[in-house]
């Protein structure tokens, strides 16, 4: 049995195939064959899809992996204190995310504290 990955989305189709050993082929082949209808065959194509959605980033590179829950957590509080918007993208890619965490705290680095600024008195 061969599992297929298909992107028709692209400009040209993308198709990643794995051969899937004996041993789950058979118990794909039968559970395949035990959907009775459409209904069944949309929940079990849901459930083999919400089980791919979370160890999909076992598996892909680590820029485009989901970023994690803390990162989100202080890109969201570091955003509200410099006055500026998590990018979309940042929500998205593990990679943006870092880029965008190192940029602002690069900024608050330099950036003014406590009202003051690094103009000399005199």
């Amino acid at each position: 049995m061969l599992l297929s990955l298909i992107d028709d989305t692209s400009d040209g189709i993308v198709d990643i195939t794995v051969e899937v050993p004996d041993v789950y082929a058979s118990i794909i082949r039968d559970q395949i064959h035990q959907i009775k209808d459409a209904t069944e065959r949309a929940r079990f194509s849901e459930a083999l899809l919400r089980h791919l959605a979370r160890v999909i980033g076992d598996f892909v590179d680590g820029d485009i992996r989901p970023p994690t829950e803390k990162q989100v957590l202080f890109a969201f509080s570091l955003a509200k204190r410099q006055g500026v918007k998590v990018p979309r993208e940042a929500l998205i890619y593990r990679g943006v995310m870092h880029r965008f965490l190192t940029e602002q705290l690069d900024e608050s680095s330099v950036a003014p504290r406590n009202g003051t600024d690094d103009q000399p008195k005199g």
